[in-house]
């Protein structure tokens, strides 16, 4: 399993178009870009900020999966939401089942 580039990413403007250009991380000091944007498609500000956002939401799910762990065998109708949460996790991390 490897890691991913450790957040917060941020996404970054294009000052001549104003359009999401670059998802970038900054870490002691140096920058790393994630992921370079296309400005072909109408959903190009939506996708930037959910790619941005996902090391904390990564985070999230993992935190609040770890507070609720057990409580799946109290409330059986709950364990198919837990199982997503525990795919969703695995497939950031590039596990495979």
């Amino acid at each position: 399993m490897s890691t991913h580039t450790p957040g917060p990413w941020s996404v970054e403007i294009d000052h001549l178009t104003q359009v999401p250009e670059f998802i970038r991380a900054y870490q002691e000091g140096e920058m790393f870009d994630i992921a370079s944007l296309s400005d072909d498609t109408k959903d190009i500000e939506a996708n930037a900020r959910l790619i941005a956002a996902a090391p904390d939401l990564l985070d999230a799910l993992e935190c609040l999966l770890s507070y609720l762990e057990g409580y799946d065998h109290d409330y059986p109708e709950a364990a198919p939401k837990f199982d997503r949460a525990r795919a969703a996790i695995a497939k950031a991390q590039g596990v495979t089942a």
